[in-house]
């Protein structure tokens, strides 16, 4: 990735029955997270052999559009208000996973805490603080 440290943000787990029929909606991640800057990425990881017309489809550059997609909730559809650095922010509406209540950064403020750990490089005092 190029990067001098990485931070934790969250896992998430999606499960899909075998045989689905359920497509997952088009979207981009970033607008669900309460992070803002360039240096983001996100990754799937399936646990069972996943055949390639039910995979997720990736578009490379397409977090460069300068457009960002509203985001939804995947069960119900119900649409969501929407310099190379990870912020944390507050956006109106549902995030997905909800912000931290406590030990997390300001908004505005690298990640560094006890919430999204240094995994990689960085400060490790700066987790502590």
């Amino acid at each position: 990735m190029g990067s001098p440290k990485v931070n934790l943000y969250h896992e998430h787990v999606l499960v899909k029955e075998p045989g689905t029929k359920e497509k997952t909606p088009w979207h981009h991640d970033q607008p669900y997270y309460p992070i803002d800057g360039e240096d983001i990425i996100s990754f799937w990881i399936p646990l069972d052999p996943v055949g390639q017309r039910t995979c997720p489809e990736y578009i490379a550059g397409s977090h460069r559009w300068g457009r960002w997609f509203i985001p939804a909730r995947f069960a119900d559809r119900k649409a969501h208000a929407a310099a190379q650095d990870a912020r944390f922010v507050l956006r109106s509406g549902f995030m997905s996973p909800p912000p931290p209540e406590r030990d997390g950064p300001l908004p505005g403020a690298p990640l560094d805490s006890a919430v999204f750990p240094v995994l990689q490089g960085g400060a490790v005092a700066a987790v502590a603080n």
